[in-house]
């Protein structure tokens, strides 16, 4: 594996968000969990049958679709609610729980995400938070100390989730650089990762480097925090 630090093409970073800027700070159940807890059968298989992570790597609709991304994604939630046995009269109901538990667990930052915002920033390095997230991002950054008018490519916004290609590349095209000029950083194999590398861009994985063995040398480093991350780009940029 190659290490951080060696030389390469990198021009520009793709950031994941959720597991490397941010981590949970108030959890909040899972889908399965709430309706179990409320007397219904729901297992994790089948909440991720109809709960949006389930489909990474496939396209949706957008926010500004017809019907829109809330739209489809509610609809989703009532087939996973009638799934757990929810009756008719009870559906509207529930669903809305399920909406508002999901909108309400919040996020801090890793240590180090402030100050490599801030770095990538203050040297102009063309920079940008690459995200499967159903939401509106500035809030989650503003409760995590981020800069919350930081550039992002959302899953929701473009239509298509991590690890597909489409997302990758729009993140690239948003830096206005070539795929081979960008590291995407991310703490997942499958969506940051992979994603990354069939999109032609380096990958950057936060993790054990037993996870990414057999992967690309060249393409693909490790890092131990976003410190390390950091500490990569500052070498690169003489700082």
């Amino acid at each position: 594996m190659r290490r951080p630090g060696e030389s390469s093409d990198i021009a520009g970073v793709s950031l994941d968000f959720f597991g490397t800027l941010v981590v949970v700070d108030d959890d909040r159940p899972s889908m399965a969990r709430l309706l179990t807890s409320l007397g219904y059968t729901c297992t994790d298989v089948t909440e991720a049958l109809w709960n949006t992570h389930g489909y990474d790597g496939q396209e949706t609709p957008t926010h500004s679709s017809d019907p829109s991304y809330f739209a489809w994604r509610r609809a989703n939630l009532v087939r996973l609610a009638s799934s757990a046995g929810v009756p008719a009269s009870r559906i509207d109901s529930i669903v809305e729980t399920l909406e508002r538990n999901d909108q309400s667990w919040t996020v801090k930052g890793r240590q180090g995400a402030s100050d490599l915002l801030e770095f990538l920033l203050r040297h102009d390095v063309p920079a940008v938070i690459c995200s499967n997230w159903d939401y509106d991002l500035a809030p989650y950054l503003r409760q995590a100390g981020l800069p919350e008018d930081f550039p992002c490519v959302l899953s929701s916004y473009i239509g298509v989730r991590k690890p597909a290609t489409r997302i990758f590349l729009e993140a690239a095209r948003r830096l206005g650089l070539p795929p081979r000029a960008v590291l995407h950083v991310g703490d997942s194999v499958t969506a940051d990762v992979v994603g990354a590398l069939r999109a032609g861009m380096h990958a950057g994985f936060i993790g054990p480097a037993q996870e990414v063995l057999g992967l690309p040398d060249d393409l693909v480093r490790v890092f131990s925090s976003l410190t390390s991350v950091q500490h990569f780009l500052r070498g690169r940029s003489g700082d």
